[in-house]
């Protein structure tokens, strides 16, 4: 199932907010795997971030990309009610255009939250009204993923949320990077107001 959200073209520009569910799951925390992802990169592990600012240093996917490293400290903020699972950028350059992709995995910290499926779209939805209450207007997609995932040191099983990002192809590179930094730094500062929920924290 798939619930998609597009703004009308305004100037050209048009973003996409798309929700949907998966089916991979997985267990959290999760060992490091030196083979490749189907991406061509590495799959470092899981590593908690949870209130603790002086770990993102030692996040390889976080040490060249800046505003990758900020989502993920505004979403692992002691303030918030979430914590990350896993992230990921890269770029991509095709017949001389240049894009940006990648992804963030968080969950809702909270035993009692996560078990049910339902508490999540009223994030997916209350992002989308605020992309619409900013005026934003970037050509940008994102794409919501519910999966199942075990929080194996809680002895709890729920849901996480995966959002991938994807810029338009540009024709420059710098371009790329703006609508890159711009896309993450709505969904940062959405996400980073998410606050603490009842319930046992997993975290």
């Amino acid at each position: 199932m798939t619930l998609a959200s597009e703004q009308p073209p305004a100037g050209g520009r048009r973003y996409g907010n798309f929700l949907s569910i998966g089916h991979r799951g997985k267990g959290v925390p999760y060992a490091s795997d030196p083979s490749a992802r189907a991406d061509g990169g590495a799959n470092h592990g899981f590593r908690n971030l949870k209130g603790d600012p002086s770990g993102l240093s030692q996040v390889p996917e976080l040490v060249e990309d800046a505003p990758l490293r900020a989502l993920v400290a505004a979403i692992n903020r002691p303030q918030t009610g979430l914590f990350t699972i896993g992230c990921v950028s890269g770029r991509v350059a095709v017949d001389g255009r240049h894009r940006i992709r990648g992804y963030v995995e968080f969950a809702v910290n909270s035993g009692v939250f996560i078990e049910k499926a339902s508490n999540y779209f009223p994030i997916f939805f209350q992002f989308e009204r605020r992309l619409n209450a900013v005026g934003y207007q970037d050509p940008v997609q994102f794409r919501w993923e519910l999966e199942g995932a075990t929080f194996l040191e809680a002895g709890v099983s729920g849901f996480s949320m995966v959002v991938y990002i994807d810029t338009p192809a540009c024709d420059a590179a710098e371009d790329a990077q703006m609508f890159w930094a711009r896309a993450l730094d709505v969904l940062g500062r959405f996400l980073s107001a998410i606050p603490i929920q009842p319930g046992q924290p997993i975290y």
